[in-house]
């Protein structure tokens, strides 16, 4: 197996590791890790679901004005709904990491 891909895989599995942890023992790393979990798990779903729909706006027969208008529109929606999980945790950092 190469090297370079199993150094690649190394923080999926750590992650992977944390979760299963979190899962059995949600204290296990601190008090806050399971918010910080949750946060992460919003954040992966949001960032595939928006991708699917930029997607399909990219590709779409539109005009130029319009993808933008629409990518615009659907980014200040994603980020408006990932701004209502952030503040309600007290945590800023999914909205820097979505953009």
């Amino acid at each position: 197996m190469d090297p370079a891909r199993l150094f690649a895989a190394v923080p999926d599995a750590a992650l992977g590791v944390m979760f299963l942890v979190t899962w059995f023992a949600p204290t296990a790393f601190g008090d806050h890790v399971l918010r910080y979990a949750v946060l992460t798990m919003v954040l992966e779903f949001i960032v595939i679901h928006s991708s699917a729909f930029l997607a399909g706006v990219a590709a779409a027969a539109a005009s130029r004005r319009g993808k933008a208008l629409s990518i615009i529109g659907m980014g200040a929606f994603y980020s408006l709904m990932l701004a209502g999980f952030a503040i309600s945790q007290g945590e800023w950092w999914p909205i820097w990491a979505f953009w």
